[in-house]
């Protein structure tokens, strides 16, 4: 790549068409400052990516005049550490292994995030006395995604059993078959009228009957409206509930039940607001 930001948004791009994380490699610290704007997008979007990066020697003997001094940094994974889910910086070929097999099993994991791993530029050169021990990865597979519990589940069957306007808001999921056609069947069962999200990708056919809009960020009156109508809203990973909800407040009352589905809030911190609003049930 001409720029390491082209290189980040390439593997977003790949985890948004594929749900699969691709591999991008960003010039040591520079590359890294570079590429930073990209790794902020993928880690609003919650895409899974396996970024490689490195820093000049650790050890300052081994450093080579002016160059390896400004591309060494002390904790480079602190320049991004606010936007990714995990990082490390390994010191031997076998922690090297381990970091390779550890972040692939992270940034796989839901909710998905880039993880970074920086290699020191001396480690890289030096001489390699034994082959690292070398792991069966595919044992070391992401496990599935929690379910929700028994309780929770049938709280929500019984809402739904007596739901008269359903509205089924469809933001962060998968378009595999085994998960595009489930979702088609649930909103059929439930005579629900869907939202979908412009900024995820459509989760839902939008040339179905039941699809009623596609927002990109601010919902139309008609579709706040809609909101104020229905008796349960079921969220689905929906991008910032609460302010939809507070939006559909500016036309009416929100009074429908609201079942939200979501595993977002393993990823809140407090470096960044991208949290959104926490308190749907105020609005």
């Amino acid at each position: 790549m001409l720029h390491e930001d082209h290189s980040v948004a390439i593997a977003h791009g790949y985890a948004k068409a594929t749900g699969e994380p691709m591999a991008c490699v960003l010039h040591s610290n520079v590359g890294l400052l570079h590429g930073m704007m990209g790794l902020f997008n993928a880690w609003c979007d919650r895409v899974p990516m396996f970024v490689l990066g490195a820093t000049g020697p650790v050890a300052a003997e081994k450093r080579r005049p002016w160059i390896d001094w400004i591309h060494t940094s002390r904790d480079q994974g602190a320049y991004i550490r606010s936007i990714i889910k995990w990082d490390d910086q390994p010191t031997t070929p076998d922690s090297l292994v381990e970091a390779m097999v550890r972040g692939n099993l992270l940034t796989r994991s839901a909710p998905t995030a880039p993880i970074y791993i920086c290699l020191d530029a001396g480690l890289q050169e030096s001489r390699l006395d034994k082959e690292p021990e070398w792991p069966d990865v595919k044992r070391f597979q992401p496990p599935a995604p929690p379910r929700p519990a028994k309780n929770a589940m049938d709280e929500a069957l019984a809402i739904l059993s007596k739901a008269q306007k359903p509205l089924l808001m469809l933001g962060r999921g998968s378009r595999k078959p085994e998960f595009w056609q489930p979702r088609i069947r649930l909103a059929e069962r439930l005579g629900a009228c869907i939202f979908t999200d412009l900024k995820q990708g459509a989760m839902f056919p939008t040339e179905h009957a039941a699809h009623y809009t596609q927002p990109f960020n601010v919902l139309g009156n008609d579709a706040r409206a809609l909101m104020c109508e229905a008796d349960v809203i079921v969220a689905l990973d929906w991008m910032d509930l609460g302010g939809a909800l507070r939006q559909a407040r500016n036309v009416g009352a929100v009074t429908a039940k609201i079942i939200s589905a979501t595993l977002d809030q393993n990823l809140h911190t407090g470096a960044t607001w991208n949290t959104r609003r926490c308190r749907p049930s105020t609005c």
